[in-house]
């Protein structure tokens, strides 16, 4: 956020008004660790908490494995956010609370309200995810965190914006979650229209229903070393995972230039972390990261087929995943998804006519939402902006 400021705004670093705390883990082999009354929250618990207050987690510990681990008990009114997998999940603590190693929790001072704090941050997240470092994830660091700049008006400034914004996140969640149960309806009936194709009422004579490691190689992608990481289309596109994908294929971000695992044009791109399910197709030779795994027919399917199946299959397969601190799905359990092999090559060729007809109507629905989409998304940023510009008391 640019800081055009009003003359009795202060411009401040996030250390100047709030502690910053770290988590930590106690050991999960040890059972009298965990089990007790100490609330202890991951970004997991995060991800599909769509409230500002958070009073009970997914898992707690006992005193014992408290006292175990660098861990920090912060009091109600924290303000929590996950800094790696990913960066910018918030929540305000509603009960004393402890984090694991996943998040930096910010205990505010009496020079600012720790809403004002949460909203800043909010529209912020873009900004505090270029900040972030690291191999296997992106994560933002408690020497970051802290240097983070805020502007700080008034408690009463504050106070009145935080009622403003209230108002306004109310009527723009009501209007997400409309558009979500129209994104999800219409996804739902995609992939059964693709699944019934696949899976139709009665199989022909010939067919087949085999481990998917029959018919393709699976390539678990490997995140390469962060020095070989670059901007200036030095080596191969590197895709890390979800993030990066875009409506119907992911933008290109960074270049590897020492990939270790890498895509083949026509491969078919699964997610296998945070989240597990969304699938793509690779359009040219790329290095893959942990957060994906390639699906590379071995010859007797077309390509095409494997991606159409797996793209009409990624609800089950995103259920499939497993993980304590996110999902995640192993190369194991991918090469035992099972897949219908039609007896002939023909057969495919008509089925996969029938399938790009579905995906081609899919793509008609999904540009006539793209642009609805964006003006919609693009609200909280407008509004957060010109919140902490001092626009919105105008």
């Amino acid at each position: 956020m640019e800081n055009k400021l009003p003359p009795n705004w202060k411009l401040k670093k996030i250390k100047d008004v709030c502690k910053v705390v770290s988590g930590a883990t106690p050991k999960t082999s040890k059972p009298e660790y965990w089990g007790g009354d100490i609330l202890w929250i991951t970004p997991k618990d995060l991800s599909k908490f769509k409230g500002t207050i958070i009073s009970d987690t997914q898992r707690r510990i006992t005193k014992e494995g408290y006292d175990s681990c660098s861990a920090t008990l912060v009091p109600k009114g924290t303000v929590l956010m996950s800094s790696r997998a990913p960066i910018g999940y918030l929540a305000i603590a509603g009960k004393e609370i402890c984090t694991n190693q996943g998040f930096k929790s910010f205990i505010c001072s009496d020079e600012i309200n720790n809403k004002f704090l949460y909203y800043y941050l909010k529209g912020i997240v873009p900004e505090l995810e270029q900040k972030g470092s690291g191999t296997t994830f992106n994560e933002l660091s408690k020497t970051k965190a802290e240097e983070i700049e805020i502007p700080i008006p008034p408690l009463s400034v504050q106070e009145a914006l935080v009622k403003k914004l209230d108002a306004f996140f109310k009527e723009y969640d009501i209007l997400s979650e409309e558009k979500q149960k129209a994104k999800e309806n219409h996804e739902k009936i995609l992939q059964s229209a693709v699944m019934k194709v696949f899976f139709p009422e009665k199989f022909d004579d010939g067919w087949k229903l085999l481990n998917l490691d029959e018919v393709a190689d699976i390539v678990m992608g490997q995140s390469p070393p962060s020095s070989s990481y670059n901007l200036n289309k030095d080596g191969l596109p590197f895709f890390q995972g979800k993030k990066e994908f875009g409506d119907m294929y992911p933008a290109v971000i960074k270049y590897c230039s020492e990939p270790k695992k890498t895509a083949e044009k026509n491969d078919t791109l699964l997610s296998v972390r945070a989240p597990v399910g969304p699938v793509n197709m690779a359009k040219e030779k790329s290095c893959i990261g942990r957060g994906l795994a390639a699906i590379r027919s071995k010859g007797d399917l077309n390509s095409e087929f494997i991606y159409y199946f797996m793209k009409g299959n990624e609800y089950n397969i995103a259920r499939s995943g497993r993980g304590s601190t996110f999902d995640a799905i192993s190369g194991k359990d991918i090469k035992k998804i099972k897949i219908p092999v039609p007896p002939n090559k023909e057969i495919q060729k008509e089925i996969l006519t029938k399938l790009r007809l579905i995906m081609n109507f899919q793509e008609s629905i999904l540009d006539e939402r793209k642009t609805v989409n964006k003006n919609i998304e693009s609200l909280p940023h407008s509004v957060l902006t010109k919140a902490f510009q001092g626009e919105l008391l105008a």
